[in-house]
Order: C-alpha cells, then sequence, then structure tokens
C-alpha cells in the first residue's frame, strides 16, 4: 500500500498546508493519506491549541479541501496527539512501517521543514523509511537536502507564526485562513497567539495595564492583547471562569523568558 504521510502542528492550518497536501496527492497518487496533527512538534514551541482543537481544524481546512479523489482516501491519525508528548517523526514512521512492513511510504512537508531535516531526530534511518517531498514558499531560502524531492507548482507564502499574530490582532487573514476554519476558531474560542512577540533585548518594556479583559471578552470585540507568552498554552476554560488569571500567567512567562515582569 502506498500511504502518503502529512504530519504538522497545523496551528492553524492555511490554504498552504491544503496546496500542499493535494500538490503531493497529486504527485503520489497515494492509496491512502494520513494527516497526522503533532501534539508538541519538538523542533517547534508549544501549539496554542490543544492537539484535538487542531486536528478539527486541519480536518476542515486541510482534509474537506481536498478534491473528493483524494478526500475520501484521507483521515486523521490521532496517535502523536493521544500520546500526550513530543512524538519523533522517526517514531511515527516506525510505527505505520509496523503495521505495514511492505508499505510504500511517503513524506510531505513545507520547504522550511525540509531545510530543518538534518536536526530532526535520526535523519539517516528517516531517510530510509519514506520518499521525501516538500513544496518551496516562495523567496530565498534554505535548501532543502538532497534526497528531497521539489513538487511542482506554486505555493502560497504564508507563515504560521506571522498568521497567528494576525489572527490575535483581529486582522482580516480571509487569504491565508479558509472561511471554515476562521468560524471553528470563533465557535471554539480559540486564540491562537494572544501575544504579539516583543523583543525584549534590552529589557526596556513599558508596563502594560488591563491585559486580562481581552480573554474574557467575545472573539469579535475583544481588543488586541499586546504582549508575548513564547506561546504558552492556556487552558481556555479556565480563563473564562476565571479561576487563571492571565495577568500572573503573563508576568511567570516574561520572567522566566525574558528578564523582569512588566503587567501590573
Amino acid at each position: 500500500m502506498k500511504t502518503l504521510v502529512f504530519g504538522g502542528s497545523f496551528d492553524p492550518p492555511h490554504r498552504g498546508h491544503a496546496h500542499l497536501l493535494r500538490a503531493a496527492a497529486e504527485r503520489v497518487r497515494p492509496d491512502r493519506i494520513l494527516v497526522i496533527p503533532a501534539y508538541h512538534a519538538p523542533l517547534k514551541g508549544a501549539p496554542s491549541a490543544p492537539a484535538a482543537a487542531r486536528a478539527e481544524l486541519a480536518r476542515l481546512g486541510i482534509v474537506a479541501r481536498l478534491p473528493a479523489r483524494w478526500r475520501r482516501l484521507a483521515r486523521i491519525d490521532m496517535s502523536e496527539a493521544r500520546a500526550r508528548r513530543p512524538v519523533f517523526t522517526v517514531e511515527t514512521l516506525s510505527r505505520l512501517k509496523s503495521l505495514d512492513p511492505d508499505g510504500d511510504f511517503h513524506f510531505v512537508c513545507g520547504g522550511d521543514s525540509a531545510a530543518s531535516f538534518g536536526e530532526w531526530r535520526d535523519p539517516a534511518r528517516l531517510k530510509r523509511q519514506a520518499t521525501w517531498w516538500y513544496g518551496p514558499r516562495p523567496g530565498k531560502r534554505a535548501a532543502a537536502p538532497e534526497h528531497f524531492r521539489k513538487l511542482a507548482g506554486r505555493f502560497p507564502d504564508i507563515s504560521s507564526t506571522e498568521l497567528r499574530s494576525a489572527l490575535a490582532l483581529g486582522e482580516d487573514c480571509s487569504d491565508a485562513v479558509y472561511p471554515e476554519v476562521l468560524a471553528e476558531l470563533r465557535a471554539r474560542q480559540i486564540r491562537l497567539a494572544a501575544f504579539a512577540a516583543h523583543d525584549s533585548s534590552d529589557c526596556s518594556i513599558p508596563p502594560v495595564h488591563d491585559c486580562e479583559p481581552g480573554f474574557f471578552t467575545g472573539w469579535g470585540g475583544d481588543p488586541a492583547l499586546p504582549e508575548g507568552t513564547g506561546a504558552q498554552v492556556f487552558d481556555i476554560q479556565q480563563v473564562m471562569s476565571r479561576t487563571l488569571s492571565m495577568t500572573e500567567a503573563i508576568n511567570d512567562v516574561i520572567l522566566d523568558e525574558y528578564c523582569t515582569p512588566f503587567i501590573y
């Protein structure tokens, strides 16, 4: 069986993810497609939304956007999410190969991820486990390793980090995120990167007052929250019930990540 594997944080899933998977499916022509949301990608910070929520968003924004011929072969694989820990790709591919020893596995990722392949766990073994594909983002970027095969086509230049900040600031992101995903984010009251990253290298950060109301008002009307939490994950139910003080939580993050607390 030929299996196309697409793993990632999908935090959030965007049009680039959908375009990439479709291009890979058209090129590989697999017998099945596995979209695998990470619980916590080993080379990235903690995700902004829970794995279960990101899986549903991936279903809406990636799987559901495939043409029918590929959509019926695709499913969300929750194995990494259920592990509740960072799972290395070499572990996931080893598990899949143990279930299908004669299987033909293909792994697709974005150009930035491909370029960082040397930092992945056990890259030599990974090369043997699958055929590797990538879709390049526009612009001059680090090259993918030689064993990667380049997918044909033009892919949207979308940065998940910049997208999370734009969503947090209430900007129009409809050119990057499908309407179904935006609606689900609002319905679940998910705040992705609720604070824009702040360059605190000189620690000359002005005090920020009254940050908490942004977490208690509705998605559509809440104010932009101005500071950074290093992608720290917070329980939205605790925030909404006011059992978790965001002011204290942000101070703790800033104290650990930067220099001194600045929210009063």
